[in-house]
């Protein structure tokens, strides 16, 4: 395994929205480690990404992922509609656009978003 270089890195927060979070459980102490993360890859200078899936139905991101993201690097969602962050062009693009090597992913419903994100980011050569 590759250490992580903060040059190389980048941030990617999945879904972490308001109307999943209170069925998750652990959901309080899983968004105080989040924010920490956010705020930690500000200090570092790690570029942050973030994600939403269906706004509409499951709400926007979480206040204080949303504050921390406002303090630090800016609340700018990509909106997906598919599980996967790569099944969405605006994702791919500004992924590409940041030109990283490395993926630090963070988020909720693991079993399914993080995970085809991260399994399609490690087909793409992005560890």
């Amino acid at each position: 395994m590759t250490r992580l270089h903060r040059a190389d890195a980048v941030l990617i927060v999945i879904d972490v929205q308001e109307k999943l979070m209170p069925v998750i459980d652990g959901h309080e102490e899983i968004a105080r480690n989040i924010e920490r993360l956010v705020r930690g890859c500000k200090v570092l200078d790690v570029s942050t990404m973030l994600t939403e899936q269906y706004v509409k139905g499951l709400g926007a991101t979480i206040p204080s992922i949303r504050q921390a993201l406002e303090e630090t690097s800016g609340y700018e969602p990509i909106e997906k509609n598919c599980f996967s962050g790569y099944g969405c062009a605006e994702f791919v693009t500004a992924l590409r656009l940041l030109q990283k090597k490395q993926a630090i992913v963070a988020g909720i419903e693991t079993h399914v978003c993080v995970y085809q994100t991260v399994v399609d980011s490690w087909r793409t050569g992005i560890r």
